[in-house]
């Protein structure tokens, strides 16, 4: 039942306009909840709201009925959007087998690769700023290397939902590869650390913004993340994991006003994220 404080206004809608109306309700510091029905949802204000909401909720409506000049790209659906969010993690997977001496056995070439592309502190600052993403294609062992690229699916998954799985899977590198960088300006000489869970985090981040709750919700989930899987293990960079947490809610307020990209512009961000560790390890194996 219903608190009385709360009233529903407009007529029930789909998810995607139900959602465009709450961001610009919440634009004019008007309180909503999104109430999900039978036939889509309805948006409650609480009562005292009811008028301007009304009046922001018609201009907004109106707003939306008015002809653009070219239709929207076609949204892709969900099979797909799911299998180009898991293809970067089929490559970083192989990639990942491969580097960690998995499929050759342990110890062979797994210390070179280390040394050519740890997040070392001392090296990044010297300028091989490559290593900031080579790091993250490295992994400790084979648990590592699977609960990492699970986990990884799982949460680009969900935020390709909103954006589109390329530029999901670029923003998601990037914010991890921005923390890398941090940190190793933070801690400096002495620091070195490989692992794809800075990705992990800042892909939890970005998750905070894919759908209009309070942000707060996914720190609440990225810090019980960290708890679970980020702050225990002689390997575990506790700094990083926080850092890419932060990276990746800051990508995620840069993004969360634009549309979801294109067919075209998807396809192309997701190759460059494909493109971006292996241009790194050209850089790291000259």
């Amino acid at each position: 039942m219903l608190s009385p404080a709360w009233t529903a206004i407009g007529p029930t809608l789909s998810y995607r306009v139900a959602r465009e109306l709450c961001i610009a309700l919440a634009a004019q510091g008007i309180p909503y909840r999104l109430l999900r029905t039978n036939g889509g949802y309805r948006i409650l204000v609480p009562h005292h709201q009811v008028p301007a909401a009304q009046a922001e909720l018609a201009a907004s409506l109106e707003e939306t009925r008015k002809p653009s000049l070219a239709p929207p790209p076609a949204p892709a659906s969900g099979h797909t959007l799911l299998v180009l969010a898991w293809l970067p993690i089929l490559f970083l997977g192989g990639f990942g087998l491969m580097t960690s001496g998995l499929l050759v056995g342990p110890g062979h070439g797994r210390s070179a690769w280390i040394a050519a592309g740890s997040a070392n502190a001392t090296a990044i600052c010297s300028g091989e700023l490559w290593r900031v993403i080579t790091a993250l294609t490295l992994h400790a062992d084979g648990a590592h290397l699977a609960t990492n690229l699970l986990a990884g699916g799982l949460f680009t998954s969900i935020a390709a939902q909103r954006w589109g799985a390329g530029l999901t899977w670029f923003a998601t590198l990037t914010a991890a590869s921005l923390a890398n960088l941090l940190v190793a300006w933070t801690f400096g000489p002495g620091h070195d650390s490989i692992g794809f869970s800075t990705a992990v985090f800042a892909a939890i981040g970005l998750t905070a913004w894919r759908r209009p709750l309070p942000p707060r919700t996914t720190v609440a989930l990225g810090l019980a993340f960290l708890a679970l899987l980020g702050m225990e293990g002689e390997q575990t960079d506790l700094g990083a994991h926080v850092a890419g947490l932060a990276t990746g809610l800051g990508a995620g307020a840069l993004l969360r006003h634009l549309p979801a990209p294109g067919p075209m512009a998807n396809a192309t961000l997701l190759l460059g994220a494909t493109g971006l560790p292996l241009f790194a390890w050209a850089l790291a194996l000259r």
